[in-house]
């Protein structure tokens, strides 16, 4: 078989494009980690306070909803999330996370802002949600500065 040939056998081709996802994600990755390290989302930063301090969450849950709302409105994977507010995203399973979710998710529901999940897909705050997020706060940095 001529290297022409081998470019386009269908076998080579496969490879090549599972190489480049599998590294286009390993970049992704480090682009998350670098992003929250230089936010300080690892050790809690005035982003995550900000988002409604008044909201009865756990750290991991406000740098969740902190990470879900700066990619708003897109989806992120629970591969994506690990990596972003985990410390050590290898020693945990995405079963981890679904308890973080579910609790945040309720929290949230009394505001009237949802997070949604689409199967491997992962989550995301929905472009309105994301605003009445905002929204909300706005209000309560106002009402502190008072």
């Amino acid at each position: 078989m001529t290297a022409q040939g081998a470019a386009n056998d269908p076998l080579v081709l496969n490879w090549r494009v599972k190489s480049l996802l599998a590294e286009n994600e390993s970049l992704r990755a480090k682009v998350d980690k670098l992003e929250c390290e230089l936010s300080g989302a690892r050790g809690g930063n005035d982003e995550e306070a900000t988002v409604l301090p008044s909201l009865p969450l756990q750290a991991k849950q406000r740098r969740v909803l902190a990470f879900l709302l700066r990619r708003s409105p897109n989806f992120v994977t629970k591969s994506r999330l690990l990596t972003a507010c985990w410390d050590e995203p290898d020693a945990v399973s995405g079963s981890v996370m679904e308890p973080q979710i579910y609790h945040l998710r309720k929290a949230l529901r009394r505001l009237g802002v949802a997070i949604e999940s689409r199967r491997f897909e992962g989550y995301r705050l929905p472009a309105e949600s994301a605003a009445r997020l905002r929204e909300l706060m706005e209000r309560s940095e106002a009402s502190d500065e008072r």
